[in-house]
């Protein structure tokens, strides 16, 4: 298989899995007040970052270190509207990345960031 054959079968591959984004509480009330979510990101680098199950716990340590006040959404991508691409970031992994606002329909799942990791945790362990 080539190289661009891999790659569209890993996205196919990877399309059918949820993946995750983190949020502050704040925001995600007023994305469910305004009927969509836009993170800060769509604005300043043009998509929204999100993580697979796997990445989530490395991707919050990173960037959360305290997971007070945050939420984790969990995004089913067979329900998003706006664009979906899978990019490799600088550490050598493919991320979901989504090139517009997020319709709320795609959110199957909302709970604590802390409660979020301790379940992956639990699930990988």
């Amino acid at each position: 298989m080539s190289p661009q054959h891999e790659g569209k079968a890993l996205a196919m591959e990877t399309n059918a899995l949820n993946f995750f984004h983190i949020v502050s509480e704040q925001n995600w009330e007023a994305a469910r007040l305004a009927g969509e979510y836009r993170a800060a990101t769509l604005d300043t680098e043009g998509f929204m970052h999100c993580s697979y199950a796997r990445q989530l716990v490395a991707t919050a340590h990173r960037y959360y270190p305290e997971p007070g006040g945050y939420l984790v959404l969990t995004i089913a991508p067979d329900r998003v509207t706006s664009e979906i691409k899978f990019e490799l970031a600088s550490i050598g992994e493919l991320f979901p990345h989504i090139y517009g606002p997020l319709n709320l329909a795609a959110v199957v799942r909302v709970e604590a960031l802390s409660e979020a990791l301790n379940r992956l945790n639990a699930e990988t362990a």
